[in-house]
C-alpha cells in the first residue's frame, strides 16, 4: 500500500512513472545549406540527433481520490458556503437601502454592490474550479518533484506511461533535428 504523495494518507490507487538512462548519442549530419545574408552567405548544418536509453527504472507512487479532485470540493465548499455569506448580506443591505432611487449617496447602497460584487466573482471562481479543475494530473505532480535539476544529476529522462509506451515502440531510441550556424 502506497502513500499519497500530496497528504501522506494510505492509498491503493498507484501510478507508474518511468526513469530511463540516457546513454549512446551519435550526432549524424544530414544535410548542410547556405542562407543569404547581405555580406556572405553563411552556413546553417543541419544534424539529425539519435539517443539511445539504456536503462529503464519504475517510481510507483500514490495519490488519493482526495487530492486529485481537491479542487472541485473547494469550488463547491465556494459555492455553498461563500457565495451566499455575500449575497445575502448584499440583498439585505440593498433593500434597507432604498434601492437604486433613495439609496444612491447611502453608504448602506455602496456596501451592498461592494458585497454583491465580491458575491459574484466567488460564484465564478467557484465555478472555474468546479469544471475547469476537474481532476489533477498525478504524473504532473510527480514530475515536479523529479525536476531538472534530478534528471541532469541522473542522466535521465522522466517519462509518464505514455511516453514510455512510444518510446518502447521506437526501440528505445529518439531521433531529434537540430541545426548550428557556422560563421565563417
Amino acid at each position: 500500500m502506497e502513500k499519497c504523495i500530496s497528504c501522506g494518507a494510505p492509498t491503493e490507487r498507484t501510478y507508474t512513472m518511468y526513469e530511463c538512462r540516457i546513454g549512446d548519442i551519435e550526432k549524424v549530419e544530414t544535410r548542410t545549406e547556405y542562407i543569404p545574408t547581405n555580406f556572405k552567405p553563411q552556413k546553417r548544418v543541419h544534424y539529425k540527433v539519435i539517443t539511445s536509453f539504456d536503462e529503464t527504472t519504475e517510481h510507483v507512487f500514490g495519490y488519493c481520490t482526495n487530492c486529485l479532485y481537491k479542487s472541485r470540493k473547494t469550488g463547491l465548499r465556494l459555492l455553498m458556503i461563500l457565495f451566499p455569506a455575500l449575497l445575502v448580506p448584499a440583498v439585505i443591505l440593498f433593500s434597507i437601502s432604498g434601492g437604486f432611487d433613495a439609496g444612491k449617496s447611502s453608504i448602506l447602497f455602496w456596501v451592498s454592490l461592494v458585497l454583491g460584487f465580491a458575491a459574484t466573482i466567488s460564484f465564478f471562481i467557484s465555478l472555474h474550479l468546479v469544471f475547469a479543475g476537474n481532476k489533477k494530473d498525478p504524473f504532473f505532480a510527480k514530475k515536479t518533484e523529479l525536476n531538472d535539476l534530478y534528471m541532469e544529476n541522473h542522466n535521465c529522462r522522466i517519462l509518464t506511461p505514455e511516453e514510455y509506451e512510444h518510446l518502447k515502440k521506437n526501440d528505445f531510441r529518439e531521433t531529434k533535428t537540430t541545426f548550428s550556424d557556422i560563421i565563417s
